[in-house]
């Protein structure tokens, strides 16, 4: 189909390199049903593409909710749990549980050990050694 004179509609072939340009878009914001819905709308034109999921981060910062990394930044400056909580507006519990779960994806014991990558994360030059 062309493009009618005086429109801004084009075909669907014209649009499948916008199309394309949304998959991936998609696929990265990891929009799994809009992803399909393009993808199928291209097939629907004869074109074939992939969706590459990627896998969830499960270490690491990259790996932390919202919520912990905000605690954590907290913590690596020296806050206490009921101080982060009152800035928070959290619970002092809910402050452990996302320690917990922190600790746990950056593979960490202590408060001090997340300083350190606190840190190091924040682009520190004068990151103590011991």
């Amino acid at each position: 189909m062309l493009p009618v004179p005086g429109t801004s509609h084009m075909s669907h072939l014209e649009a499948a390199p916008s199309m394309g340009q949304a998959l991936v878009r998609y696929t990265d914001l990891g929009a799994v049903w809009d992803a399909r819905r393009v993808r199928g709308q291209l097939r629907d034109l004869g074109i074939r593409r992939r969706i590459v999921v990627r896998e969830p981060a499960t270490r690491g910062w990259a790996a932390m909710t919202e919520a912990e990394e905000s605690v954590a930044r907290l913590v690596a400056q020296g806050l206490t749990n009921r101080e982060v909580a009152e800035r928070l507006f959290l619970s002092p519990h809910t402050v452990n549980s996302h320690l917990r779960h922190i600790f746990s994806k950056l593979e960490i014991k202590s408060r001090v050990e997340l300083a350190r990558l606190g840190a190091i994360e924040a682009g520190a030059s004068d990151v103590p050694t011991s």
